[in-house]
């Protein structure tokens, strides 16, 4: 990743088509794509200063998909877990001689 204003070359028309091909890619969730947004726009406030802003082409792609069109992503909520007296059972079988 970049840190530096001559560490990159990258114009608004470039950072606009980075981030639309993403979005049309299979199996890219809403949250990735501005996840990928966010980072567009931290190589926006190396190159120019101003933070709190993107490239107005990432900006116009970003305004035109919503969450909609993306699958659903996958929940992070376990389905199972082990009950705990299986877990101290485990955890403490190794330990006894």
């Amino acid at each position: 990743m970049p840190s530096l204003p001559g560490d990159f070359e990258l114009s608004d028309r470039q950072a606009g088509s980075i981030l639309e091909r993403i979005a049309l890619a299979d199996g890219v969730s809403y949250d990735q794509l501005r996840g990928v947004s966010g980072m567009l726009s931290y190589l926006f406030a190396i190159k120019t200063g101003e933070s709190g802003s993107n490239w107005p082409e990432v900006q116009s792609v970003l305004e035109g998909f919503t969450p909609s069109d993306f699958e659903k992503s996958k929940s992070l909520v376990p389905e199972s877990y082990a009950a705990p007296e299986a877990l101290t059972e485990l955890c403490f079988s190794k330990f006894i001689l």
